[in-house]
């Protein structure tokens, strides 16, 4: 008779659990993108391109670094999860000039994310999109796992 009532108690357990993580509070954006993201995809006019598939882009407190070709952009960054879509801006040296990036960004989930930025000098993205001539750039990217989870 215990055991039927251990059982039992054992199947219910998955409900209550996951009900209580239900009620827990979201997390943040800002906490979310902390971490380091790797482009599994990307497009750019509208047309997929294959030279950021593979760059790390790592985001901490305000910062984030880009490794791409040799070089190595750390720059300050600033979320408004506010605005629809989502904004997410980029500043940054350039040589002598600070470069401003406008960008929006979505969580698909939690180990992915979708940023759509514009070129520099180009209005903010309305939509994670981009079609030709619009000199914009959609990446999807992935987080990179600690090594051993």
């Amino acid at each position: 008779m215990k055991r039927l009532l251990y059982a039992a108690l054992l199947l219910l357990m998955p409900p209550l659990v996951l009900a209580e993580d239900a009620g827990s509070p979201p997390v943040s954006d800002a906490a979310k993108i902390q971490g380091a993201w790797k482009i599994e995809s990307a497009r750019y006019d509208g047309a997929k391109t294959s030279e950021l598939v593979g760059v790390t882009m790592t985001f901490t407190d305000k910062k984030v670094t880009v490794k791409l070709e040799g070089e190595t952009a750390n720059d300050d960054y600033v979320l408004d999860p506010t605005q629809k879509p989502k904004h997410l801006d980029t500043s940054g040296k350039r040589g002598e000039e600070t470069v401003k990036i406008p960008a929006v960004y979505q969580f698909l989930d939690n180990d992915t994310l979708v940023i759509c930025n514009a070129d520099p000098g180009r209005p903010r993205p309305t939509e994670l999109d981009t079609k030709k001539g619009d000199g914009r750039s959609v990446v999807v990217l992935k987080r990179v796992k600690p090594k051993g989870k």
